[in-house]
């Protein structure tokens, strides 16, 4: 699988950083940060602690994915939205907290819990407005802009008690 994906954002869970329609670009293999915009795979909403297949095995072109901002890595204390949801007051190791930027509409860990690391895609690093034509164009670069809504954060490195969060 290439290290750079491209992806379009559809909704409006990541407004007013990422309006729908916009294209993310996604480089795989790079530690997450607190702060950090990535992409994820969709839990079944039914059961948000299930999925249906296992990590990452799926067609990109056929597996949902979810555009979020990271709140907490392993060790961190867990963000106060999701307390209701967890029995534990740290992110446990292999685990990330992810909330939407449009929180009122935003399907995150406020109701799926904590979402698996090895359910992540990759981090977006530049973002780019594409004709309908050039959505379809994976792996095109040209033209990326480094993203603005994704400031820099703490590390995984940084987090305390935190294992290797590097995506395989």
């Amino acid at each position: 699988m290439s290290p750079l994906i491209a992806v379009r954002v559809r909704g409006p869970s990541m407004e007013p950083a990422l309006a729908s329609g916009r294209t993310v670009l996604v480089v795989r293999g790079l530690r997450l940060r607190v702060g950090d915009v990535i992409v994820v795979e969709r839990p079944d909403e039914l059961e948000p602690a299930r999925w249906l297949a296992p990590p990452l095995s799926g067609s990109l072109r056929t597996t949902q994915w979810l555009v979020k901002r990271v709140a907490a890595l392993p060790g961190d204390v867990v963000p106060e939205p999701i307390r209701h949801l967890v029995r534990t007051t740290v992110v446990p190791t292999g685990a990330v907290v992810l909330l939407g930027d449009n929180r009122p509409v935003s399907y995150d860990s406020r109701q799926a819990g904590f979402f698996p690391r090895d359910r992540v895609l990759g981090r977006v690093v530049g973002t780019r407005r594409v004709s309908p034509v050039d959505a379809d164009m994976y792996g095109a670069v040209v033209g990326w802009s480094p993203d603005p809504g994704n400031p820099p954060g703490r590390t995984d490195e940084e987090s305390p008690h935190a294992t290797d969060h590097q995506a395989r």
